[in-house]
């Protein structure tokens, strides 16, 4: 039962960030709402680096740079995608 909540969950912030995006796409431009989302994201991991110990810091960040660049291109061609494609044909991708 814990992993089925788990996966709703998942599948809950992953579809409303696609909505959101959408939403979004109706008052800012592309660039404003990466920067928006980098923002957001780069807070949040902040306040989880800031309950490690300082010396772990510089290991976890080297552990985190490549899933960090994925992170940033699947955004990126997320929101592109949304910028001149339709909301059907990109959510297919």
């Amino acid at each position: 039962m814990i992993s089925f909540i788990e996966v709703m969950l998942a599948n809950l912030f992953w579809g409303f960030g696609f909505t959101a995006t959408v939403w979004s796409l109706q008052s800012w431009t592309m660039l404003q709402i990466l920067v928006l989302r980098f923002c957001i994201v780069g807070l949040c991991g902040l306040i989880i680096a800031l309950m490690f110990k300082r010396r772990e810091l510089p290991r976890l960040l080297k552990l985190t740079f490549v899933p960090a660049l994925f992170l940033i291109t699947e955004i990126l061609f997320q929101v592109w995608g949304l910028v001149y494609r339709s909301e059907e044909h990109t959510s297919e991708l």
